[in-house]
């Protein structure tokens, strides 16, 4: 099963360096790979590693000590393509505007990807159910204009297990969504975070 963390707080009272301390704490075994996305200035920034969260630390050692406020982060443990980067989470949608991770198997992957490529001519970067729901996700947010519709659209779509926590620029705000069918996720708030 995979792991995943995340914060959303009012002010940037966290570094990228919790975001991987979070990865630690949920590290009871051998995954085989580890990813972040966070939000620095006006853009989701994504760094992901093979092998363990220790390697992950050493690739985003230049953003440790970025102040951020919205992060998430992943252990993948590997269901639906080879252990490479490109199958590792975050996955993005057609743009760099959804940042996307995924503790689960969503069974109807194949048909959600079909109808992806009738709607648009669009690239597929990993072996992964889950970026099929990032991209998915991004094609109802331009067909909906709103988020909250895109997202019910989304997750009314999808067959299978899932726990998800996504970051999503909208209208020049950030969003951090979440939701779980089956899988599970842990929601913890206070009056400035909520993890």
């Amino acid at each position: 099963m995979c792991g995943i963390f995340g914060f959303f707080a009012t002010e940037s009272k966290f570094k990228v360096q919790d975001l991987i301390n979070g990865l630690h704490a949920l590290e009871y075994r051998g995954y085989d790979s580890a990813g972040i996305a966070f939000v620095k200035g006006n853009k989701i920034v994504i760094q992901k590693q093979t092998g363990q969260v220790a390697a992950l630390e050493t690739k985003a050692k230049a953003y440790l000590n970025t102040p951020i406020y919205l992060g998430i982060a992943h252990t993948r443990w590997a269901t639906h393509g080879n252990v490479n980067i490109p199958n590792t989470h975050p996955h993005v949608g057609i743009t760099t505007n959804i940042a996307l991770v995924h503790n689960g198997i969503i069974e109807n992957y194949m048909q959600l990807k079909n109808e992806i490529k009738q709607q648009a001519s669009i690239q597929f970067k990993s072996q992964t159910d889950t970026e099929i729901v990032a991209k998915y996700l991004e094609l109802q947010l331009e067909k909906t204009k709103n988020l909250i519709s895109a997202w019910e659209n989304t997750l009314g779509r999808l067959k299978g297990s899932w726990a998800f926590a996504t970051i999503v620029k909208y209208l020049d705000s950030f969003y951090l969504l979440f939701a779980k069918n089956q899988s599970p996720l842990v929601i913890a708030k206070n009056k400035n975070t909520i993890l």
